[in-house]
């Protein structure tokens, strides 16, 4: 949420938003840290406004993930909101990530869209480019674009009859969280260098008893 917002709204017949999961996870465009450095070629590159500056070193194209998210929609709108003359290259996001770490390998200069939490910032030091205005609401609808894209969050839906059908479980998603940062070393263990996600999930209850006993409590 918000990037999910009219499919939870669609189904707030059937579909209960519980609690918030994680939230303040950013999203936006970033470059790799290593490109930005005195000698680099972003080097002084900060904020979306310099883009245009960049455009040669950047090979002229934003690489975007997937066609058919909402993000890629607000992309476009803000490329032409900020005037920003990259060409929005979309694909699958296997076929993004495989573009970024050939990238990193190399140690060139690529322009992402990446939000978190995800395995990439547990595996890459990526920098988020500053925006001058920060997101409101419309932005990308009646607005020009030219705007930050939302923080979101994550939450636990449940059927409308959960809450009566088992409360107790209900009350434990009511209190279930996960901090962004462990998230994201989980993805990467499972993603990256494939480990069962039954060990990893199981690892992080053992290393975290106090946090499961609050799920639990009461």
């Amino acid at each position: 949420m918000p990037n999910q917002q009219e499919l939870a709204e669609s189904a707030a017949d059937r579909v209960t938003m519980v609690h918030e999961t994680y939230g303040g996870a950013a999203q936006g465009w970033f470059v790799p840290t290593y490109a930005t450095r005195p000698g680099q070629p972003l080097e002084g590159l900060t904020s979306v406004t310099q883009l245009n500056d960049y455009a040669a070193a950047l090979g002229g194209r934003l690489v975007d993930a997937d066609p058919s998210w909402v993000t890629t929609e607000q992309n476009a709108k803000r490329l032409a909101g900020y005037g920003v003359n990259l060409e929005q290259v979309t694909a699958s996001e296997a076929a993004q990530l495989a573009e970024l770490r050939r990238a990193y390998e190399r140690q060139e200069p690529i322009l992402v869209y990446l939000y978190h939490p995800h395995w990439v910032f547990a595996e890459f030091d990526m920098t988020q480019l500053q925006e001058p205005t920060p997101f409101q609401p419309g932005c990308f609808t009646t607005g020009d674009g030219a705007c930050a894209m939302p923080d979101y969050s994550a939450w636990t839906a449940a059927s409308t009859d959960l809450q009566q059908e088992a409360p107790a479980f209900y009350a434990m998603l009511q209190r279930f969280e996960l901090p962004l940062a462990d998230i994201e070393t989980m993805l990467r263990r499972v993603d990256v260098d494939s480990e069962s996600p039954d060990a990893v999930a199981t690892e992080w209850v053992e290393a975290n008893p106090q946090v499961v006993q609050q799920w639990l409590a009461g």
